[in-house]
């Protein structure tokens, strides 16, 4: 009886040694994988922050050595510092601006940034105003502004009377003579080289009317096939809208970071967004609709005429170009600045412009006109501000060609 108890104690004994053994091993075994999934846990937070950081001196080395001439001289990739981590660098045409996408690799691991580049002068210029000897003077009436310096036919300005309005010049910097001919702009639309995912605008609305696309991603052309305004809808990111017609936007068209292309484009009063705007006919801004930076509209014609508007308080918040190669074109092109309405960015113009507002940049006019119901005045300006100096600093200029060896591409803004 005392040997079976004996035996019984020993088997308990053992079972519970065992016991013991699996729940040290269990704890053990615990411990250990702790530590493994911590390590594995610490080594990708390690290799996230190496990416980040190898990302970011990717873009401060291509703001460095590449952005004076990022056609030829970009390369596909880079490694920095020799770790492993490769940056690739990817460029596309964006409206007259440029994407830039850098993404950095390591290995089966990576991170991408886009920013919105600009090509620009290295240093602000002083020019205020260069307007194109056609043969007449430039005049003014009323209260009109001109800073920096400018450039004119015959370097003449005259005072001109109209009945009822005092005239009041304020002007600073020097007065020179102008050229025949505008200077060439180094700025031009290759949206034709984007291939693009092609969605009708029924389809964005009928899915709730938001689409956000990451310029990471492929690029998508929303196709507008309706002249009635687009209202409640949310466009951001890396989307083209397009027509082969015209397209409204009403207040409730909320868009960031686009590009509008039709033959015609309007933003009726009190919309708010920004876009860049390429058209072949008419862009009209109407009262108190606003394009914030950073915005655009650009023009290339040869043949068709085309109008730009901006009516009662209306805003422009970017670089407005109208550019041609053709002489005759000078004739066909017209811009209407009206007396409440605002351009916060350089202008660029091979047409005529009605300058009533204000411009705060530099303008580079092929000629100006001042129209009445009666009559119109060749190179006439009534009331109107070119006001250079007070473009604020972190502003793309637009850059000419014949200041190549100052153009240089900066980033305007994390997409």
């Amino acid at each position: 009886m005392i040997k079976n108890n004996t035996y019984q104690l020993k088997a308990s004994a053992l079972l519970n040694s065992v016991t013991v053994c699996l729940i040290v091993a269990l704890f053990s075994s615990a411990i250990i994988m702790l530590w493994y999934y911590n390590r594995m846990l610490v080594d990708q937070y390690d290799q996230e922050i190496m990416l980040i950081a190898e990302n970011q001196y990717a873009i401060q080395s291509f703001q460095a050595s590449y952005g004076y001439d990022i056609d030829e001289h970009t390369p596909e990739y880079e490694e920095i510092f020799e770790n492993g981590i490769r940056s690739t660098y990817q460029l596309k045409p964006w409206g007259i601006y440029r994407v830039l996408t850098v993404t950095s690799h390591l290995k089966k691991d990576s991170i991408s940034k886009s920013f919105l580049l600009g090509n620009t002068k290295k240093k602000n210029p002083t020019l205020g105003l260069y307007l194109v000897d056609n043969g007449k003077s430039l005049k003014y009436a009323g209260r009109t502004t001109l800073s920096e310096n400018i450039v004119i036919p015959n370097a003449n300005l005259a005072a001109h009377f109209i009945p009822k309005k005092k005239n009041t010049l304020k002007s600073s910097g020097k007065t020179t003579a102008s050229k025949n001919k505008l200077p060439k702009i180094a700025i031009q639309n290759n949206l034709n080289d984007i291939h693009n995912n092609r969605l009708p605008l029924e389809e964005i609305i009928a899915q709730g009317g938001i689409l956000v696309n990451s310029f990471q991603d492929e690029t998508i052309e929303i196709s507008v096939h309706t002249s009635n305004p687009i209202e409640d809808i949310i466009l951001k990111g890396n989307i083209i809208l397009t027509s082969t017609n015209e397209i409204v936007l009403s207040e409730t068209a909320h868009i960031q970071d686009i590009v509008i292309q039709a033959p015609s484009v309007r933003f009726l009063k009190r919309f708010n967004g920004n876009a860049q705007v390429i058209t072949t006919r008419e862009i009209t801004l109407e009262d108190n609709a606003v394009l914030k930076y950073p915005s655009s509209m650009y023009t290339d014609v040869k043949n068709d005429s085309i109008t730009i508007n901006l009516e009662g308080k209306s805003r422009l918040y970017g670089s407005l170009v109208m550019n041609s190669n053709s002489i005759i074109f000078g004739k066909k092109g017209n811009v209407y600045v009206d007396t409440d309405a605002t351009i916060i960015g350089d202008v660029f113009c091979y047409g005529i412009v009605d300058l009533r507002g204000s411009i705060y940049g530099s303008a580079y006019i092929n000629s100006f006109q001042h129209t009445t119901e009666t009559n119109s005045i060749d190179n006439l300006i009534v009331d109107a501000r070119i006001i250079s100096d007070s473009i604020p600093d972190h502003y793309m200029r637009l850059p000419l060609l014949e200041d190549k060896e100052l153009i240089h591409y900066e980033i305007i803004k994390e997409l």
